[in-house]
């Protein structure tokens, strides 16, 4: 073995008593110059793995706290999203319900023009809006509690 395997050995030695955080002076292994350098590394790795305590490399340590502390923000931001989503709606259900025009405006005067046009009253009607506010199924409830056998019913879609 030559001076340059020397070296890496005590420096191999050095590094795993620095991770330890321990003075790697105490290290009473004797180094074996007959044998190959390979044999000799195994050899100390074997006595460290027994002398030292195992770690957790430090890097594996910081990722996993990085990562706990990301899934604590990103459950505040998701609670903080919710409560903001719940806010905005018992603020619009309030506002339905406190103001009875709203109600009617909303429920009763579709409702009438539907029924007018089912007795034709009227000669067709043209409800528009947001999807999913209720249009189709309002004029198809109303025809039904009105017992149309025969009707004439057109959705368009916009683009």
């Amino acid at each position: 073995m030559n001076n340059r395997e020397l070296k890496l050995l005590q420096d191999l030695v050095k590094k795993r008593y620095d991770k330890a955080g321990l003075d790697y002076k105490t290290f009473d292994g004797d180094i074996d110059t007959d044998i190959t350098y390979e044999e000799q590394k195994n050899i100390i790795i074997q006595q460290l793995d027994t002398l030292l305590p195992k770690t957790i490399p430090k890097l594996k340590r910081e990722t996993q706290i990085a990562k706990e502390q990301e899934q604590a923000l990103l459950k505040a931001e998701q609670e903080k999203q919710e409560a903001e989503i719940k806010a905005r709606l018992d603020k619009e259900i309030e506002m339905i319900t406190k103001d009875s025009k709203e109600m009617e405006n909303l429920y009763d005067i579709p409702n009438r023009y539907i029924e007018m046009v089912a007795k034709k009253q009227q000669r067709g009607l043209l409800l528009y809006g947001e999807s999913s506010l209720g249009k189709s199924y309002r004029v198809k409830s109303a025809l039904k509690k009105l017992n149309l056998k025969q009707y004439i019913y057109c959705e368009v879609e916009n683009e």
